[in-house]
């Protein structure tokens, strides 16, 4: 089962409308999914296990995570279309879930709930060393 769903699209775009800009076509609708589920994957990685992430389903999924795919989707949708005229609700969509994976990226925002690998694969390393010292007589 795809980790993203219909009704997954209901809180972001009206049906008529999201088909409108699939011409009905669930093979173009899979194309901007796996796209959007690969950029998102692209930006989790260096912190969560993504491939764990991604094989939920239903209520088992980060809510988060799955706004992001959406408006990431959308946004490609829309892009294929009318490059130049993508509409500006869909633009700040889509800058409002890059930003949040910046800051996942960041730190600065740090999702509850993600699945962190157990094998310390994503593991920060610190690095620094001690001030130089002022050996001048």
């Amino acid at each position: 089962m795809p980790f993203l769903s219909q009704s997954d699209y209901d809180a972001l775009i009206e049906e008529y409308e999201l088909e409108a800009i699939t011409d009905q076509s669930p093979a173009t609708r899979k194309v901007a999914e796996d796209t959007a589920i690969s950029l998102v994957s692209d930006h989790l990685n260096s912190r969560y296990d993504t491939e764990n992430i991604f094989n939920k389903t239903g209520d088992e999924r980060h809510a988060s995570v799955v706004w992001v795919c959406v408006s990431v989707a959308l946004y490609l949708l829309h892009q294929r279309l009318h490059p130049n005229a993508i509409p500006e609700h869909r633009v700040d969509e889509h800058n409002r879930a890059m930003n949040w994976l910046k800051g996942v990226q960041e730190r600065t925002i740090n999702p509850v709930g993600l699945p962190i690998p157990t094998d310390q694969t994503k593991d920060d390393v610190l690095y620094g060393g001690n001030l130089p010292r002022n050996n001048r007589i």
